[in-house]
């Protein structure tokens, strides 16, 4: 089971962000910790494995999902659709994608 475990890691794209935070099989400390409440650690565990509601994810599924614009975050950016348009354009344009380390790090 873990060499298959590993296997599907590696190779897994959308397991990006559980992979920056987990590199070996084994429970995590979290989930026995008494700080945190239950739905505290249920979080924390959809986040690890991409079963939450950003936009990282619900956007894979959308009828826009190869369109990266479907993406962004509520918070960081404008719902002014004419504006986003229009900033894409640019050749600077760094849209602000809604996925997790964005939320741990940067959105308010």
């Amino acid at each position: 089971f873990v060499e298959h475990w590993e296997a599907e890691r590696r190779t897994n794209r959308k397991l990006g962000f559980y992979n920056s935070i987990k590199s070996s099989f084994r429970e995590e400390p979290y989930l026995r910790s008494s700080t945190l409440h239950h739905k505290e650690c249920r979080r924390l565990a959809q986040y690890r494995a991409g079963s939450h509601q950003l936009r990282i994810e619900t956007g894979r599924y959308s009828q826009n999902r190869s369109n990266p614009l479907s993406r962004l975050c509520h918070t960081c950016t404008t719902s002014d659709a004419e504006v986003i348009q229009s900033m894409a354009e640019l050749p600077f344009y760094d849209p602000i994608v809604e996925d997790e380390l964005h939320l741990l790090r940067e959105c308010p």
